[in-house]
């Protein structure tokens, strides 16, 4: 019984390390992206 509570903790932090992982990645690819369009239209000049 003892080690099928171990694993169960063991399952739950992964399941917390994935979410935070993909919340993470999420934010690293907006923010790669992002820049594509340059905010305000900086970088063409000012007319």
């Amino acid at each position: 019984a003892g080690d099928y509570d171990t694993a169960r903790e063991l399952i739950e932090d992964a399941k917390n390390m994935l979410r935070e992982a993909f919340t993470q990645g999420r934010g690293r690819i907006r923010e790669k992206y992002l820049p594509v369009n340059p905010p305000h239209g900086r970088g063409r000049g000012r007319p």
